[in-house]
C-alpha cells in the first residue's frame, strides 16, 4: 500500500485529465505547426476525431431514415385514403355513363318508332317472384291505360 494505490479507474481518470488539453491544444493547431514531441498525440486525437465524426455521422443518417420512413408511413395512408376516394368516384362516374347510355337509347328509340311512347321510370319490384310486376311512375293521369303494351328498345317487356 503506497501514498497513491493505482487501479484501472484512478489510471482511466489520469489518462482523461492529461488528454483533454493536449486534444484541445490539437484542435486549435494546424498541422504543419506541431512539434516533434507532440506528433503522437496529435495522431491518437486526430483519429479519435475521425472516429468520432464518423459516428456521429452514421447516427445522424440513421436518425435521419427512420423519420422518412414515419413520413413515408404517414404519405401511404393518405395516398390509401385518396385513392379509396378516387374508386368511389369512378364507380359513380362509372354509373352515371351507364345511365347515359341507356337515356341516349331510350331517347333514340323514342325519336325512330312510329307510336306516342310515355317515358315513365321502374320504381318498385313485386316481392313475389313468380307474378314479375314492376310498378312505374307513371298512371291514369299521364294517359295510361290498362292493356297498354309496355316496350323498351330491346323488345316488348309486358303490358299494363
Amino acid at each position: 500500500m503506497g501514498l497513491f494505490p493505482l487501479s484501472l479507474k484512478k489510471l482511466i481518470f489520469l489518462c482523461l485529465i492529461i488528454a483533454v488539453p493536449i486534444l484541445t491544444i490539437n484542435v486549435q493547431r494546424k498541422s504543419g505547426d506541431i512539434d516533434w514531441f507532440l506528433k503522437p498525440f496529435y495522431i491518437v486525437s486526430t483519429s479519435l476525431q475521425k472516429l468520432y465524426v464518423g459516428f456521429s455521422s452514421q447516427v445522424r443518417g440513421t436518425t435521419s431514415q427512420y423519420l422518412n420512413l414515419i413520413d413515408i408511413k404517414k404519405d401511404n395512408k393518405n395516398l390509401q385514403n385518396e385513392v379509396s376516394m378516387l374508386k368511389a368516384q369512378l364507380v359513380q362516374l362509372e354509373e352515371i355513363r351507364l345511365e347515359n347510355q341507356r337515356l341516349s337509347r331510350l331517347l333514340d328509340f323514342k325519336e325512330t318508332t312510329p307510336f306516342e311512347l310515355i317515358p315513365a321510370k321502374v320504381i318498385g319490384h313485386d316481392l313475389l317472384r313468380q307474378h314479375a310486376t314492376l310498378i312505374i311512375n307513371k298512371g291514369k293521369k299521364s294517359g295510361i291505360v290498362a292493356g297498354q303494351a309496355v316496350i323498351t328498345p330491346d323488345g316488348v317487356v309486358g303490358s299494363v
